[in-house]
């Protein structure tokens, strides 16, 4: 997962640049970041890409991202969560996924 500045980016443009190099999805945080998604074999193409395209990376970074999702019912859902949050708060964890919708 790589993060770009937005200001001045056509998301749709760049997609269609990036689609050779392995792009799998293209999309926008809350900041106004765009954040750009190839699979774990592309990561070299796409830096390189980015790279050639002059583009300012923020963060590159593995992620995990889940195929499958699950939904829970209420009570359910604020015990994952709540468990989530104890985990991320331990300072010896780094990262925390799930696959809660």
């Amino acid at each position: 997962e790589f993060k770009i500045k937005g200001e001045g980016v056509n998301v749709d443009d760049l997609e269609f640049e990036l689609i050779d190099f392995g792009l799998k999805e293209i999309g926008e945080d809350a900041e106004g970041n765009v954040i750009i998604r190839a699979p774990f074999n592309e990561y070299g193409n796409m830096s390189k890409a980015l790279e050639e395209k002059k583009i300012e990376v923020i963060s590159a970074e593995l992620t995990w991202i889940p195929s499958n999702t699950m939904e829970l019912n209420e009570e359910q859902s604020k015990n994952i969560l709540k468990m989530v949050d104890h985990l991320e708060q331990d300072e010896d964890v780094q990262k925390v996924y799930h696959n809660l919708k």
